[in-house]
C-alpha cells in the first residue's frame, strides 16, 4: 500500500480594490517605518544614491533589486544579483511577483512589507496637507533639516524646499517653527 503525503491546495486569486496602489512598508532597518509607493513601471533598490529606493543598511548591494510594475498594477520583485539575496516571505527568490502583506528581506537587516492601498489626498483631517507633504512636515517636527529629510526620503534637498513651499502657502505659515507647532497641535508628533 502507497501511503501519498502530497496534498492540493486550492489557488487563491488575490484581489485587490480597483483604486489600490501598490506601497512599501519598512518593517525593519534603519528607515524602519518609512512608507514608499511603488509608481514607475521599475524601481531600482540598493545603496546607489541615485536609486528610488536607496538603503544604507547594512548587506544592501549597490543595485540590488528591482520592483516591477505591471500595467494591471500587478508587482514583482527581481533580485540584480546580489550578494546577500533578496528574500520574500524566507524564501530566496530570483523572481517574485508579490501579493499584499508578503514581506521583502533585502540583506541582514531590511525588511520590507508590501501591501495595496488606497491612497488618500488628505491625511489629516486637521490639516489640509498630502501624505508626502505630512511626511516632510513630520520630519521637520522632529528636528530634522531639509538636508537630512531629503537624504531620508530619497531625493534631493530642493524637493523637499519645494515641498515646504507648498506646506507653507496651504497652512499659511513661513517658518518651521510654525510648522512645527501646527504639527505638535493636531497631535500629529509627540511634542518630546
Amino acid at each position: 500500500m502507497f501511503d501519498d503525503e502530497t496534498s492540493q491546495r486550492p489557488v487563491t486569486i488575490h484581489r485587490r480594490p480597483a483604486r489600490a496602489k501598490p506601497r512599501l512598508h519598512v518593517e525593519l532597518g534603519l528607515c524602519k517605518g518609512d512608507k514608499h509607493w511603488l509608481q514607475a513601471p521599475k524601481t531600482l533598490l540598493g545603496r546607489d544614491p541615485q536609486a528610488p529606493l536607496c538603503f544604507a543598511d547594512r548587506g544592501v548591494s549597490r543595485r540590488h533589486a528591482e520592483f516591477l510594475r505591471a500595467s494591471d498594477g500587478l508587482v514583482s520583485v527581481l533580485d540584480l544579483g546580489s550578494t546577500n539575496g533578496t528574500y520574500v516571505n524566507g524564501s530566496s527568490i530570483e523572481l517574485a511577483a508579490l501579493r499584499d502583506g508578503d514581506r521583502i528581506q533585502v540583506g541582514p537587516e531590511l525588511v520590507l512589507r508590501f501591501a495595496y492601498e488606497i491612497p488618500q489626498r488628505n491625511v489629516s483631517p486637521t490639516l489640509p496637507l498630502t501624505s508626502r507633504q505630512l511626511e516632510v512636515a513630520r520630519l521637520v517636527a522632529n528636528g530634522l533639516t531639509s538636508s537630512q529629510i531629503a537624504e531620508r526620503l530619497g531625493v534631493r534637498t530642493r524637493t523637499i524646499t519645494s515641498h515646504l513651499d507648498h506646506i507653507y502657502e496651504r497652512l499659511d505659515i513661513n517658518s518651521r517653527a510654525a510648522l512645527t507647532r501646527l504639527i505638535v497641535e493636531a497631535g500629529l508628533v509627540d511634542p518630546a
